[in-house]
């Protein structure tokens, strides 16, 4: 009797990880799909960085992303929006752009944060980058004869992190 129970327990708790692990996996891949619809791509290669800010990612109209969970990367080809780190990088769109292809690249003030909006191509694909170091990234697009704008627009704050 003690192992037939014994048996019993051993397969209900090993059923058990199994849905455990399913369900993880499950909303790995919603989240993974979630963030590769979002993205946007130029299909430009790594290159050489040549400079990087952490903040926080707001595709307007689509996701917010959390503090720190954001790279913003300078290479000689263009500008990234990407998740720091491998985990972090499967987890959050990429946003990428060409030097030439950004139309705009403004400071926003929101009631509890302040960052960057970029705006790219003629249908106005645009995000906002939350950082304190909004100066220093127009700075460095500034170089790139991108457009920028310093004089800051009012914006909302982002919604909540779903």
């Amino acid at each position: 009797m003690g192992v037939i129970f014994l048996v019993v327990v051993l397969v209900l708790v090993l059923a058990g990880w199994v849905l455990l692990l399913a369900f993880a996996g499950s909303a790995f891949l919603l989240v993974r799909r979630i963030a590769a619809s979002a993205s946007r791509r130029v299909g430009a290669s790594g290159g050489r960085g040549t400079a990087r800010f952490l903040g926080t990612m707001w595709l307007i109209g689509k996701r917010s992303f959390d503090v720190d969970t954001v790279g913003l990367d300078f290479f000689d080809w263009g500008i990234r929006l990407a998740g720091p780190g491998f985990f972090w990088r499967l987890m959050t769109p990429v946003w990428e752009a060409r030097y030439e292809d950004l139309t705009e690249a403004r400071l926003v003030i929101a009631p509890t944060q302040r960052g960057i909006r970029l705006r790219a191509g003629d249908g106005g694909d645009e995000v906002i980058f939350w950082t304190d170091q909004g100066s220093d990234v127009l700075d460095r697009l500034e170089q790139h004869l991108v457009p920028v704008g310093r004089a800051a627009d009012q914006v909302p704050d982002p919604p909540p992190i779903l």
